[in-house]
C-alpha cells in the first residue's frame, strides 16, 4: 500500500457518517455503531478528523482533538481487508505530522487492548502511560513525545 490519501473531514455527510458507523461496527470493539449517527457526527464536528482512501476508495478513518499540548488520538479504524499492510503506520505517522504542524508536543492514544495492538503502538516508538479496566476489559493509554 503505497499511496493512502488522507482527506480531512470538514462536515459529516450521510454517506460519511455510514461508511464510519460501518467501519466502527466492523473495527472497533465488535460493537454495533449503527445507533450512534450523532455521536459520529459530534466526533467528526468537534475533533480533527481525516477519512483514509487508496485507490479512491474510503479504507478507514482516524479522529483525534487537541488536549493540554498533546494531539489525542480518538479512534483509529481500518478495514480489515487493508488491516497489517502498513497503513495503520502510515496514519500514525501522518498524525505525526499534525501534531507538529500543531505545535503539540506529544501524540496520545487509548486501546482496548490487544497483544497485537500493544505491540503495534510500542513499535511505533509509544510508551505505555496507564491501564486499567473499563468493565469491557483492559484498556490501555499510550503516549509518544514528538520534536
Amino acid at each position: 500500500m503505497k499511496t493512502i490519501a488522507f482527506h480531512k473531514i470538514s462536515r459529516p455527510t450521510s454517506s460519511i457518517v455510514r461508511f464510519i458507523q460501518k467501519l466502527y461496527t466492523q473495527c472497533l470493539y465488535e460493537c454495533d455503531f449503527t445507533h450512534e449517527e450523532m455521536w459520529i457526527r459530534d466526533m467528526i464536528d468537534f475533533n480533527i478528523a481525516y477519512l483514509l482512501q487508496y485507490k479512491g476508495k474510503s479504507i478507514g478513518a482516524v479522529t483525534a482533538f487537541k488536549d493540554r499540548g498533546s494531539l489525542a488520538i480518538e479512534t483509529l479504524a481500518i478495514a480489515k481487508h487493508y488491516q497489517r499492510k502498513g497503513i495503520g503506520s502510515k496514519t500514525i505517522h501522518f498524525m505525526e505530522q499534525v501534531a507538529k504542524k500543531n505545535k503539540l508536543r506529544k501524540v496520545c492514544v487509548g486501546s482496548m487492548c490487544t497483544y497485537h495492538a500493544r505491540k503495534f503502538y510500542e513499535k511505533m516508538g509509544f510508551k505505555v502511560t496507564g491501564k486499567f479496566n473499563n468493565g469491557d476489559g483492559d484498556y490501555w493509554e499510550f503516549e509518544k513525545k514528538i520534536a
